[in-house]
């Protein structure tokens, strides 16, 4: 939770920042300075990356079975959020009175700040280094997770009892009963034979324990499907990057950086 409301702060401040970007007067200004890259990172790192922390630290028992120490991790969550804060908010201080990025060398009197941002960048440094000290430990000695370590509602935390547990097991072998192919009967098939009160507790049990269930054959069928899903998305990945990787290097082939410079000069 506390990386979550970090993420919803953090977002917050970069969002607002993006409404002076918006005004042409502000952006003529703070082009190309310290601002804009204040403002991105409060969005993409103070956003995405404090997000993704909620994320892992929530889902991490369920994917591990183990705990991590609570302490350390809210340790992490408070160095992250002022150490965020103190390599940032100076950069919209020195954006604004008009420290150009890419440039090595500064000012004098933007000394002050960029130690300041130096420093904040430190205790950065440390706050996301506790996480994968204390997660890697967790898998070594951490406690056992249970079923549902934070108490949550959703399904997916719910631990089965021993009958839903034998429903389950049973319900490959049950579903290929009720979904008969059309034109086949159950008297020439290996299938069992469920009687009309079993298929309706099957197909309640199938619902409240498996929302996507009714939409596959069998656990087979399911997982022929979810592995044909993941091999699209990678294909249609490869894709995506293959072509701009090729359209990049096209470019480059048809003008050589020379003929580039020429054309410039």
């Amino acid at each position: 939770m506390l990386y979550a409301l970090g993420f919803v702060c953090l977002f917050t401040a970069g969002g607002l920042t993006g409404l002076l970007l918006a005004c042409l007067g502000m952006d003529m200004h703070v082009h190309d300075t310290y601002f804009i890259i204040a403002h991105f990172h409060f969005i993409m790192v103070g956003g995405m990356v404090m997000g993704y922390m909620a994320g892992l630290h929530y889902w991490w028992p369920k994917i591990t079975g183990r705990l991590y120490s609570e302490w350390w991790s809210k340790l992490s969550a408070i160095i992250i959020f002022v150490g965020f804060f103190l390599t940032f908010l100076p950069q919209f201080v020195v954006g604004y009175a008009g420290m150009p990025r890419r440039y090595h060398s500064y000012a004098p009197e933007f000394q002050v700040w960029n130690v300041m941002s130096s420093a904040g960048a430190s205790i950065l440094g440390v706050g996301y280094f506790l996480p994968l000290c204390y997660l890697l430990y967790s898998l070594w000695r951490g406690a056992p997770a249970g079923p549902n370590p934070w108490g949550a509602t959703g399904l997916e935390w719910q631990p089965l009892t021993a009958a839903e547990g034998q429903l389950r097991r049973n319900a490959d072998r049950r579903a290929r009963a009720v979904r008969l192919p059309p034109g086949e009967s159950a008297n020439n098939s290996d299938r069992p034979i469920l009687t009309p009160d079993e298929r309706v507790e099957l197909e309640q049990t199938v619902l409240v324990l498996h929302p996507l269930e009714e939409q596959y054959a069998d656990s087979e069928h399911a997982h022929s499907t979810a592995t044909l899903g993941m091999w699209v998305f990678l294909a249609t990945e490869v894709m995506f990057f293959g072509t701009l990787f090729l359209g990049l290097s096209s470019y480059r082939f048809l003008y050589p950086r020379r003929s580039r410079r020429r054309a410039s000069a």
